[in-house]
């Protein structure tokens, strides 16, 4: 996370998404299953579908 850094809406939109099935990395940790999860949640088109709501078509 980029502490003192304005995102766009795009960008904040899809933190938001990411954020509810991956947590900030305060500690180390395996990051196996944040990537598992992340692949997941790639391949489901949530990120996509909730930045398109939020911005309009990427395409």
């Amino acid at each position: 996370d980029f502490r003192e850094f304005e995102n766009g809406l795009g960008v904040k939109t899809a933190k938001q998404v990411i954020r509810k099935y991956v947590d900030h990395l305060d500690i180390d940790r395996p990051l196996y299953p944040d990537h598992t999860r992340m692949k997941e949640v790639v391949k489901s088109c949530e990120i996509l579908e909730a930045v398109e709501a939020a911005v309009g078509s990427l395409e």
